[in-house]
């Protein structure tokens, strides 16, 4: 049984509020259990989750099924988890106790049938998302959680990461980072033309020391 992120410890509309999505972005995102990317798809033009592990390239995939299908109750089902270990028969549990306590409980029936009308503008990738950002043409906005304390980002030189990034994002783009605060304090994690946007990260910072960050 292979461990798997089901659902989000994000607070999910910290993050559409963080990353100021509009219908002209078009957004790149670590998928995840994807439930950031499923509520960024309601306000955005496109976005594209990517993530490295089959596994949660799978979850995602099933819960779009659940979208597809209109079925609010499997979607749910499927984002209960003991300990975020996958199952086809979860157990109910506690998991508006548990979304209360981390600040993430997000989806509702309203929700989730805005998702469904809006879900063909999402595409769901097994890639590195630093690939995706190497690769990509015309995205606006980056949705990282917190990529950069894991494998494979955690082994590069922060400068030249965000070198890399200042080249391909366009000016005013945004980037959103969890736990990103104590990061950004490190002095070699600064680049001279990405800044942190203070008005947006304002809005996110108590939800994991989460940071926004401006191309200038």
């Amino acid at each position: 049984m292979a461990q798997m992120w089901t659902r989000s410890n994000e607070c999910i509309s910290s993050i559409f509020s963080g990353l100021d999505a509009k219908r002209n972005d078009y957004i790149i995102a670590v998928g995840g259990s994807g439930d950031q990317s499923f509520a960024l798809v309601q306000y955005s033009g496109s976005v594209l989750a990517v993530d490295i592990e089959d596994h949660q390239v799978y979850h995602m995939e099933r819960m779009r099924e659940f979208i597809n299908k209109g079925d609010f109750k499997g979607f749910m089902k499927a984002r209960i988890g003991d300990s975020f270990i996958y199952s086809d028969e979860p157990s109910i549990s506690d998991l508006n106790g548990w979304e209360m306590k981390y600040g993430t409980k997000y989806f509702t029936p309203e929700i989730f049938e805005n998702i469904g009308k809006n879900i063909g503008r999402l595409e769901i990738r097994q890639q590195e998302v630093f690939d995706a950002i190497m690769t990509e043409e015309h995205f606006n906005k980056i949705y990282l959680s917190n990529a950069l304390e894991k494998p494979p980002l955690n082994s590069k030189p922060r400068t030249a990461f965000f070198r890399e990034i200042s080249k391909r994002l366009p000016k005013d783009g945004l980037i959103y980072i969890a736990d990103g605060i104590e990061f950004y304090g490190r002095k070699s994690f600064a680049h001279s033309e990405i800044i942190v946007d203070t008005d947006l990260t304002e809005k996110v910072k108590n939800s994991w020391d989460s940071i926004v960050l401006r191309k200038i």
